[in-house]
């Protein structure tokens, strides 16, 4: 059951740092940020707050959108 419980917690935090890592390197070449997604927990820009909710999109389990440079 330990395993179990470790191959769930190692997955979700392989899941945050892939998607960071979008996240990072989006920002450094000029990005901006617009959501960050993982499992069904959402942040997200609305203006300039940054506000929570859950969306769930079915086949990903994580998603990190950026804004292009203008």
């Amino acid at each position: 059951m330990i395993t179990l419980v470790y191959i769930f917690v190692m997955i979700y935090t392989q899941l945050i740092l892939h998607e960071a890592g979008h996240l990072v390197c989006g920002l450094a070449s000029g990005y901006r940020f617009s959501s960050f997604r993982v499992g069904s927990l959402m942040l997200f820009k609305d203006g300039d707050q940054l506000k929570f909710k859950t969306l769930s999109i079915a086949g990903t389990d994580g998603q990190c959108l950026m804004l292009p440079p203008q």
